[in-house]
């Protein structure tokens, strides 16, 4: 249940925590309330835990600090932003499964962020800069609540976050709650010349149809989704940080009792799901140990006018006054003196109605979950640093509850520190865990080591991997003729011209302790391809049997498995899971890859593939033979005696004559200095006729190289469409 106790941590030692399912996990974050920055320091014995005013023993205890991202070196009065904005092109496992790699996960909620040009603005602005926090070991997801398909997986790659991010564009959500189905009662005979009162004595459906059922249902549903994924991950800090103007779920109406042949039931049906529900998300998320911090980007106006002018919008010239819990409309009737229910509300009123219950929904994410709200305020940046203040230095505690109570009992947990003036912040409460329903359907129960690391959450550390990997487009040969077939006519359509096939070659690299003697590892790879959106495109699976030399030197031992795998132009997600005979162990990475429309983009690249003499043991060396002239590696650190050179194939699409192509190659070190900068001209002809590609080698000058990271750029122009590729690496 427990394997790993209370134990102090060794100075310098990354503390693990590993708790039991049946552990009640919580993260705590003791704030010094005058300086508003984390306590640290403390030990389990400074803590107590209560479960419904009953202490609770401690199973598991660690202390997290994770240090700021260290800030670019600055030259000349500038930053060198390359060092921190360039992602690597290889991408590792190595800081799987480590609590100081904390997990964000960025909701933005387009389904309910209004058409504002200020509020669309404040949300990827808010967005941008929790992105630029990150540390180098965090990972983050980015999750749209409309638009599933601009979702980014989990990564440390700020640019894949912040594209993501560019792409928001809100706007389902219309805000009217259905007046603008409205539909005036009809009125009974009167006497001539008098004005007919409307009859509506007894309270009904105020509205026929809510428009935004769907938008709220999105926005709901997607927060459910991030809670039961996150269950599946490891124990860590796992924040989602909620960019979303709130869900107007409204309990109070909920508890209404309303007429069933009434307009407006499908509003109110829908409202009460959502309330009947809203206990199992904070289960949930309580279940995953989540952090919530809500971030409103309609800032001190808030969303009371932007409902006002909606409504307003409508042209109804409501007096009914508005029920500060539920919503309903009233008022007396001007004839008879009665209430009247159900009548076009005074629309100020009606719209800090509509606010406070997107505002409630905030604050009690938050409160239920450990996080904070960040609202009422245009300036949301300090909310954001004191998050990141938060998350930074943090607590682990495990305790196991009592087993005697029924699944879904609500417990009340308090967290103290015996520590005067701090702030103490965890979560509320928990449930008591429903067990889990199955989906009936039938379940390898053995699945294999690969197939298992494929489909975590996170990758698995167990076996230390990386990966380069690199879209190419190509044409195979084609195949000889059939026996007694007719010989072809010149004039007769080439088989397979053009671009037929788009590849990603994969190079995973994988590292051992130095072996005594010659030795030859079988490594089982497994390939999974997954849209931004979670559809598998494709699969494939390779054996490579590396041969590993004898070690001369106590270093860890280098070597890689070659494999690829064809898809279609689009952004994916390529889960890597390698077994490792020698090692009788099985890691997993996963790397996102974009792979151009090689044939229809005016310009474009393939990656860039870096080949290193003396190289490293590789397997199957004729992998990539029909595709590219160079076996290539994931290396990216090098010695100055090293043979370096980068091969990439340069694309013009479609079907213009081609045309001279402007290649600029540069390489820049760690201070921005450049050490390489040259232009030349690809001419016309340089490009194959049938494939409209031209490939390009590039010699990096190592022995002039000084110790150092650099950054390698390829930017290639015609006719005012540009293609760039990047390498990131290191002279030892």
């Amino acid at each position: 249940m427990l394997s790993a106790g209370i134990g102090a941590q060794s100075p310098g030692q990354t503390p693990q925590f590993r708790g039991g399912i049946d552990l009640v996990q919580l993260d705590v974050s003791v704030i010094d309330k005058k300086t508003h920055l984390p306590v640290r320091g403390l030990t389990v014995a400074d803590f107590t835990v209560l479960e419904d005013g009953n202490t609770q023993q401690i199973a598991a205890f660690a202390a997290v600090d994770i240090p700021d991202p260290p800030s670019p070196p600055v030259v000349a009065g500038k930053p060198v932003t390359w060092m921190r904005d360039v992602p690597p092109d290889v991408q590792t496992n190595a800081s799987a499964g480590t609590p100081d790699s904390r997990l964000f996960v960025l909701v933005i909620d387009d389904a309910m962020i209004p058409q504002e040009p200020w509020i669309i603005q404040q949300s990827k602005k808010a967005a941008r800069s929790v992105i630029e926090k990150l540390s180098p070991a965090d990972r983050m997801a980015v999750v749209l609540t409309a638009e599933s398909k601009h979702a980014q997986d989990f990564t440390s790659d700020r640019s894949r976050l912040l594209a993501a991010v560019e792409k928001m564009k809100p706007g389902y959500a219309q805000y009217f709650f259905g007046w603008d189905d409205y539909t005036p009662p009809v009125a009974g005979p009167v006497a001539r010349g008098v004005p007919a009162p409307p009859v509506t004595t007894a309270w009904q459906p105020p509205v026929q149809t809510d428009g935004d059922i769907n938008a709220r249902e999105m926005s709901f549903n997607t927060l459910e989704a991030v809670a039961a994924t996150l269950m599946a991950a490891p124990d860590r800090r796992k924040t989602l940080v909620y960019v979303s103007p709130g869900i107007p779920i409204n309990p109070a109406s909920a508890s209404q009792i309303r007429l069933a042949n009434g307009s407006g039931l499908t509003s109110f049906e829908a409202n009460k799901r959502l309330v009947a529900e809203l206990p199992e998300l904070f289960r949930r998320m309580q279940r995953a140990n989540i952090n919530v911090w809500a971030i409103d980007p309609t800032g001190v106006a808030g969303m009371a006018a932007i409902v006002t002018r909606a409504i307003g919008s409508l042209g109804l010239r409501g007096d009914s006054q508005v029920d500060p819990l539920t919503g309903m409309t009233s008022r007396p009737n001007p004839f008879t003196g009665k209430i009247e229910y159900g009548l076009p509300p005074l629309v100020d009123e009606y719209g800090r109605f509509a606010a406070n219950l997107d505002l409630n929904f905030l604050l009690t994410a938050a409160s239920n979950t450990g996080g904070r709200a960040i609202v009422n305020t245009d300036d949301v940046e300090p909310g954001i640093e004191q998050m990141f203040r938060e998350n930074g230095s943090y607590y682990l505690l495990g305790y196991q509850p009592p087993p005697t109570d029924p699944p879904g009992t609500l417990h009340r947990l308090t967290v103290r520190v015996n520590r005067p003036d701090v702030e103490v912040r965890t979560r509320s409460g928990y449930y008591t865990p429903k067990p889990d329903k199955g989906s009936g359907l039938q379940r390898d129960p053995t699945p294999s080591p690969v197939s298992k690391a494929v489909a975590d959450l996170l990758p698995s550390g167990a076996l230390p991997l990386q990966v380069a990997l690199a879209p190419v487009a190509w044409t195979p040969p084609a195949p000889p003729p059939a026996p007694g077939s007719k010989p072809r006519k010149p004039t007769d359509p080439k088989p397979d011209a053009g671009l037929t096939h788009a590849t990603v070659t994969i190079v995973l690299g994988l590292q051992r302790p130095p072996p005594p003697r010659p030795l030859a590892d079988t490594v089982e790879v497994q390939i999974n391809a997954f849209t931004p959106d979670g559809v598998s495109r494709g699969a494939s699976t390779q054996q490579a049997i590396v041969a590993i030399r004898q070690a001369t030197t106590p270093e860890p031992v280098h070597y890689e498995a070659l494999s690829h795998i064809e898809l279609k132009p689009g952004r994916y997600q390529l889960r890597i899971a390698a077994y490792s005979a020698v090692s009788d162990a099985t890691g997993s990475v996963y790397a996102d890859v974009e792979v151009p429309d090689f044939a229809k983009e005016p310009i474009s690249m393939s990656g860039v593939l870096i080949e290193k003499t003396p190289s490293l043991p590789s397997a199957p060396r004729t992998t990539f033979a029909a595709i590219v002239p160079v076996v290539p590696t994931s290396e990216r650190d090098f010695q100055r005696l090293d043979r370096v050179s980068a091969f990439l194939r340069i694309y013009q699409g479609g079907t213009n004559p081609a045309s001279p192509v402007t290649l600029t190659t540069r390489i820049v070190d760690d201070h921005d200095i450049p050490v390489v900068n040259k232009t030349e001209v690809v001419a016309p002809e340089k490009f194959d006729a049938a494939t409209r590609a031209a490939d390009y080698r590039f010699e990096i000058p190592m022995s002039t190289l000084s110790r150092g990271q650099y950054l390698l750029t390829f930017e290639a122009t015609t006719g005012g469409a540009t293609a760039i590729r990047q390498v990131r690496f290191t002279v030892k």
